[in-house]
């Protein structure tokens, strides 16, 4: 049976060039399927538009590693994938047209995306330092400086 997790990640200062909350980092003993994503922001509120990119990557940026949450506690299991938060320096190898999801998301939503059926999860192969990026940035006035959240859902 499938092993759930919950990867939560954020960056504390959105600005006009990419940052990254959140990426979630595959290894050769899992392919890890993202079934579900949140996006959202915790600053004052504004109609400033941020733009959120899901993109993969081959190499890894300097970032805090998180421990991924087991969603059924009943579960023993450690999680094989991996997941990073607060990056500090965006240096990441960025795969050429690679993104799964480019929207313009309000700063006051906060955005769901859940795969609508088996087979429609965000896929990242079983191949270590593979990663799916969770990018934000703020170019449209209002400026948007503050702090961003992703949260994903994967299952292995």
């Amino acid at each position: 049976m499938a092993r759930r997790f919950s990867c939560p990640g954020s960056i504390g200062a959105v600005s006009s060039s990419f940052k990254t909350p959140l990426d979630i980092t595959s290894t050769a003993l899992t392919r890890p399927k993202i079934y579900s994503f949140v996006l959202s922001t915790l600053g004052a509120a504004a109609d400033g538009v941020l733009e959120w990119i899901l993109q993969r990557a081959t190499a890894a940026a300097t970032a805090t590693a998180v421990t991924p949450r087991n969603i059924d506690p009943t579960d023993p299991g450690v999680a094989i994938v991996i997941a990073h938060t607060l990056t500090t320096v965006e240096s990441a190898t960025i795969t050429a047209n690679s993104s799964v999801f480019d929207q313009g998301v309000n700063q006051r939503a906060t955005y769901t995306w859940n795969s609508w059926t088996e087979g429609a999860q965000i896929l990242l192969p079983a191949v270590a330092t593979n990663l799916m990026l969770f990018s934000c940035l703020s170019s449209v006035a209002p400026t948007y400086t503050g702090v961003a959240n992703a949260q994903a859902f994967v299952e292995e």
